[in-house]
């Protein structure tokens, strides 16, 4: 009979968190320092290796359809996950955010926040 409510106290337990997360939603919009509209910030150009030496969670550069984003503090943020975001540290990760994304406005809205330049053609 102990087992029965302690299994029964558990399966209420999950419910309840799952209940909560399914019914909350991130909010992607970011009120970040700006720098999508700092015209330095876009004109900067780097290259592949530059951002392959940001290649970490803790320091994540990353590149998509050729801006240069430094995501490093949405990292912990990201709502799949810090280990799914980190995928795309250091290398040129337009195909994994495409795939997961496609051209969905909310996460572009969020990406746009930490544009720290263009990629160097």
């Amino acid at each position: 009979m102990k087992k029965i409510a302690i299994i029964v106290g558990v399966l209420v337990v999950l419910g309840l968190g799952y209940m909560y997360y399914s019914s909350t939603s991130y909010d992607y919009r970011y009120s970040g320092s700006g720098l999508a509209s700092s015209t330095a910030a876009t004109s900067t150009l780097y290259t592949l290796t530059d951002v392959a030496a940001h290649a970490s969670a803790t320091n994540c550069w990353t590149v998509v359809d050729g801006k240069v984003y430094d995501v490093t503090s949405f990292i912990p943020q990201h709502p799949g996950g810090a280990a799914k975001a980190a995928k795309m540290c250091g290398k040129d990760g337009s195909s994994l955010f495409m795939k997961q994304h496609g051209g969905q406005e909310d996460p572009m809205e969020a990406l746009s926040h930490f544009v720290i330049g263009q990629l160097k053609k």
